[in-house]
């Protein structure tokens, strides 16, 4: 299969929204120098910023509980995770130490199945657009300690 036709980079694509029809399978990340691409928050999706171990502990519990979690950035240089929620998230979001950011923001990202800059897809948009549950993600990481 390639890159562009992995269907969470057809998903991903589908997120801009000055993409349209044609445009989206015409659009590349290889436009970009550093192999990122910047799509914008708000629109299908928020994201909530958390430190990786803190992250990966609490995907963990989501994991055991049998909960859902949807596409989610891992920065290795950063040591930070960016798990994707649905859009509308981020105002309302409080859970020290994360932080959520939605419109008007923006999340620089590889193409699924590729890494590039130390980013890469902890989890992989599937292209089915199901995105982590904010609470649950909430209750995962205050049980991590958050």
């Amino acid at each position: 299969m390639t890159p562009s036709a992995h269907p969470g980079t057809r998903w991903l694509l589908t997120c801009t929204p000055e993409l349209e029809g044609d445009d989206v399978s015409a659009w590349d990340w290889e436009d970009s120098p550093d192999g990122l691409a910047m799509i914008p928050l708000g629109v299908v999706f928020d994201v909530v910023h958390i430190r990786r171990a803190l992250g990966l502990t609490a995907l963990r519990r989501m994991h055991a509980a049998g909960q859902h979690v949807g596409p989610v950035m891992d920065d290795l240089l950063q040591a930070e995770l960016d798990v994707l929620v649905p859009a509308g998230t981020a105002p309302d979001w409080s859970c020290p130490p994360t932080i959520a950011y939605g419109q008007g923001r923006g999340l620089l990202c590889p193409r699924p199945g590729e890494a590039f800059a130390g980013c890469s897809w902890l989890v992989v948009p599937d292209g089915s657009g199901r995105l982590t549950d904010p609470r649950q993600l909430s209750a995962a990481l205050d049980a991590a300690g958050a």
